[in-house]
């Protein structure tokens, strides 16, 4: 399985990852546009933004986050995390 190289998000995708509004995001782009570079930098904004929501009162229950991908090393880099 192909690993992904650490790397700075772009401008365009700082975009689609700082997108805090709840519900489905789809991510669509021609090969090789950074795709699979940019769902576990959006993971992690996405966890820890209702996670604070969570512990600052705004929001009751348990967060869960469902991500749905048939990337291969998509897949393993977020096992890994």
């Amino acid at each position: 399985m192909k690993m992904l190289r650490p790397s700075k998000p772009t401008s365009e995708q700082l975009t689609v990852i700082n997108n805090y509004k709840p519900g489905v995001f789809v991510v669509r782009g021609a090969a090789g546009s950074g795709k699979t570079t940019t769902a576990p930098f959006r993971l992690r904004f996405t966890v820890g933004f209702w996670q604070r929501r969570h512990r600052d009162g705004f929001i009751d229950g348990t967060v869960r986050v469902l991500v749905l991908t048939y990337n291969r090393t998509l897949r393993g880099c977020i096992n890994l995390t």
